[in-house]
Formats: C-alpha cells, sequence, structure tokens
C-alpha cells in the first residue's frame, strides 16, 4: 500500500457543491489558504448543471479529494463524504461562505485544549450576494450549558463553521435525511444529547445570504423546526410527551393566538428541562439559564407580533420599545455565559 493510501490527516474538511459556480472559487481559496495545511478536502459535486465540475477541476492541490455524482441531496452527501474521510476531525463548508485564513488554526488549538467538547462552531459576518458587509453577524451564545439548552429549541449554530470530532459524529449515526427536520440542527442536537459543545467568539467566517439558500421564509421551515424542537424535549422529558408538541409550537409561534396559559406551559416544561439538562448544577446557575431562555422566549413573542400588518403604529412602536428592553437585558444575561 501507498505511503499516500496510509495518510491520515488531522483534518477532513466536507464540500458539498451543487450549481455553486458563482461563489465556488472564492470559498474553496478561502479552504486552500488555511494556515494549518494538514487536511484533506472532500469535494462532492452532487449532480452540478453549471460550471462548477470546470472550476474544481481547474485545481492541481493533491489535498483535494474530488468526487462527482448523480443528486443525492444534502444530507445524503454530507454522510457519504463521512463515511471516506480520514480525518480526526471534521470541518463543514459551504459553497458560497469563506472562510477566515485561522479559521482551523483557532478551531484545532481549542478542541485539543477542551477534550470534553464535540463540536465547537463559531461566529459569523454576514454579507450579502455581491460579497458587502450587511452589519450584521450570527453571534450565538459560546457556553456549553446554554448552547444545549437552546439546541432543544432552535439551531444556535452556523453550518459552514462547525468543527468536529469525526468519531463522535459517527456515533450518534450522522445526518438525518429525512424532510421532516433540518438536518444541521438534528445532529447538533443528538451530538449534544451526549457530548458538549461550544462556540468560539470570534468572527472566523463569512455567511453568505443568497436568494436561492435555505432560508425562514421557506414554507416549511417552522414545522420542521418545531418538529426537532418537539422531539428533542420528548428525549429529555419523556414524561412529558403528551405536552411537548404544543410546547414547541407555542414557542415556535405556530399556535395563535398565544394565550397566558400557553405561556406558563412553556415556563414550567422549561423548569423541568434545565432541571433535567442541569442536574448537577447548582439552584442559582439553573435560575440564570432560566431567567436567559425566559428572555428570549419573550423576545421571539415580540418579534412575532412586529410581524402582523395589522398592529397599529402606537401598539408597533411600544412593541418596538419592548422589544430594545428585552434585547438590552438578553445582552446583559448572555455575557454571564460566555
Amino acid at each position: 500500500m501507498s505511503e499516500e493510501n496510509t495518510y491520515s490527516p488531522l483534518i477532513s474538511v466536507i464540500l458539498p457543491v451543487y450549481n455553486a459556480e458563482k461563489y465556488l472559487k472564492e470559498s474553496m481559496d478561502s479552504i486552500l489558504s488555511q494556515t494549518i495545511s494538514d487536511f484533506e478536502f472532500i469535494i462532492i459535486n452532487d449532480g452540478s448543471k453549471d460550471k462548477s465540475a470546470d472550476i474544481i477541476k481547474s485545481y492541481s492541490d493533491a489535498r483535494i479529494v474530488y468526487i462527482e455524482q448523480q443528486n443525492m441531496g444534502l444530507a445524503n452527501t454530507l454522510n457519504k463524504a463521512l463515511g471516506i474521510a480520514k480525518g480526526k476531525y471534521i470541518a463543514r463548508q459551504d459553497n458560497d461562505d469563506v472562510s477566515h485564513k485561522d479559521r482551523f488554526k483557532k478551531k484545532i488549538e481549542f478542541l485539543e485544549k477542551n477534550p470534553t467538547i464535540a463540536l465547537v462552531g463559531t461566529w459569523a459576518r454576514i454579507i450579502d450576494e455581491q460579497g458587502n458587509d450587511t452589519g450584521r453577524s450570527h453571534k450565538h451564545v459560546c457556553n456549553s450549558d446554554y448552547l444545549k439548552l437552546e439546541l432543544v429549541f432552535d439551531n444556535p449554530f452556523v453550518h459552514s463553521s462547525i468543527m468536529a470530532k469525526k468519531d463522535c459524529l459517527l456515533k450518534v449515526g450522522g445526518y438525518n435525511p429525512s424532510n421532516e427536520i433540518f438536518e444541521d440542527h438534528n445532529l447538533w442536537s443528538r451530538v449534544s444529547y451526549q457530548f458538549d459543545v461550544a462556540n468560539l467568539p470570534e468572527e472566523l467566517l463569512l455567511y453568505r445570504e443568497v436568494n436561492t439558500g435555505m432560508s425562514k421564509t421557506i414554507s416549511t421551515y417552522s414545522l420542521r423546526v418545531s418538529k426537532q424542537c418537539s422531539d428533542n424535549l420528548n428525549y429529555y422529558l419523556p414524561n412529558l410527551s403528551a405536552v411537548n408538541s404544543d410546547v414547541a409550537l407555542i414557542f415556535h409561534s405556530i399556535k395563535e393566538p398565544i394565550t397566558a396559559s400557553d405561556i406558563s406551559l412553556f415556563e414550567k416544561t422549561l423548569t423541568d428541562l434545565v432541571n433535567v439538562l442541569m442536574s448537577n448544577k447548582s439552584l442559582l446557575y439553573k435560575q440564570k439559564l432560566n431567567t436567559l431562555f425566559l428572555l428570549k422566549f419573550k423576545l421571539n413573542l415580540v418579534r412575532s407580533k412586529m410581524s402582523i400588518p395589522t398592529v397599529s403604529g402606537f401598539e408597533l412602536l411600544l412593541l418596538k420599545i419592548k422589544r430594545r428592553m428585552l434585547i438590552n437585558k438578553l445582552e446583559k444575561f448572555k455575557l454571564l455565559l460566555f
């Protein structure tokens, strides 16, 4: 067997490609110029009809492992890449995002210093289709305890920023291709059932918002996230399965109108959930997590009401004031968990 076949890189970078000619070169260049070079770059062309294949084939870097296939969809493509990956760590990259040159270096340093962490994401600066800075960022909390709680209800990770231990991803079964959930939220949730997770508080990725990308505007978005939320609640609170679906619908504002009894039900379920998740934590710490997440829940309610066209000008002004007050409180509490 040749030396090449026995070589095991530190990192396996996985890049699924589908009709990505517009941004692919910039995305690939950001990986190939990383300050850590010990990686294989698995690029799977999932049945692209544009010039993506020509762009990929124009590179001669020995680290690139290029595969062409008929369209299988994102989750199945990612699982295929996981199956052939040789690295200790898996790094994700989307075909329209751009990684900071030190992204891998800082992730490896963090994971090696924190062996209980199985998966780590990072903050991301949001750019538009032309690459212009929108002035917005994805700045999710970094604390593992809060992230585990957050994952029950929503996805606090930017998929393209993830680096994870391969054996942990395989242990929980890899990506779920079901169209009832989002494959990334589902996988991170299952990882968090068994392992610690984290985010780095640095913008190490440029996340591109594109009109053709998966977004919260798709018709099934809320239903998919609500389904995952219900499944997560059932995992931690199996004895409350009769109400977990309702709690998920309440949190994601699918159940309308939301009544005072609905909010009480959510608060009770949240308390039970925090007690299960943080069984070895102090009462004060549990209270802080409850307060933090209740603030987020109330902020979501305010935001959902602000989107209703029938809200009057005066009511909208009051909602905006309340929203700003809640955001300020939320940011102060978040600082306790970084």
